[in-house]
This record gives C-alpha cells, structure tokens and sequence, in this order.
C-alpha cells in the first residue's frame, strides 16, 4: 500500500486525476463496440480513483468528502458492498447514525435484487456495531 505519511500528496494527485473525468466516454456511441470497451475502461478508471480518493479521505478523518465520493461511486455501481461499508462509517462518524443504519438497509435491498446474495460478514458485523453504538477505532476493514 502506500505510505500513509503522504496521504495530503496522493489525496491532491487523486483530486487532480478525478478532474480529468468529464463523464462517459462517447456516450453518443451507444452500439458502437470499441467505444463501448473504451467507456466500461476509463469508467472503472475513474471509479478506482474515487475508491482510492475516498479511501484517503476516510483514513484522514475527513468522512465529509468520503462520504461524497462514496455517494459518487454507488451511483455508478451500487453493488458495491466495499463502498456501502465505507459509507455506512462514514455517515456513523459524521454523526448521522441513521443514515448509516438507512444506508445497510439500501446494501442489503441492493444486492438481493441485483445479485441474489445477502451482504458478508464484515458488513452485517459493522451494521451490527454501529446499530449497538459500539463501533471501535479507525482500525476497521473498509
């Protein structure tokens, strides 16, 4: 992983690479083969960007603008179980434990239309801790 003493320069070099992002890749060409590969790349480019960008953030203790790329993300990919966590500890840290329990409830909706599968482990335990108000340390597995 990276070194986290640098999280102030990889979360500027993040903001500055999302910047790049401007929306679909010819997003006109809706049959066109090659740039529908083209579109699904630098889609999950810019998604890996946010993931990262999110990642810092939360890591920082800035859950408001990880809460927003999280936001960002799941519009894109709501069967994101990872992202769904993160938000889920990002709206407990910023106060709005009902936000975060909402936000499992809209995990769990999601994945059983989606993919047919309930959330992991991991997921249950930290909906779980935040439902009991026992949630620990920074030292979770987003």
């Amino acid at each position: 992983g990276e070194a986290r003493k640098n999280v102030p320069t990889i979360v500027q070099e993040l903001e500055s690479a999302k910047k790049f992002y401007r929306g679909d890749f010819m997003e006109e060409e809706l049959y066109d083969e090659w740039a529908s590969m083209e579109r699904e790349n630098f889609r999950e480019m810019y998604l890996a960007v946010l993931d990262r960008l999110s990642e810092n953030y939360v890591f920082s203790n800035q859950c408001t603008p990880a809460a927003r790329l999280c936001e960002e993300i799941l519009e894109k990919d709501d069967c994101r179980e990872d992202i769904h966590r993160r938000l889920m500890l990002c709206y407990y840290r910023m106060g709005c434990r009902d936000k975060a329990l909402r936000q499992f409830k809209k995990c769990l909706k999601i994945l059983k239309a989606e993919l047919e599968v309930e959330p992991t482990k991991p997921t249950r335990q930290l909906y779980e801790e935040i439902r009991n108000d026992r949630l620990s340390p920074p030292a979770l597995n987003l």
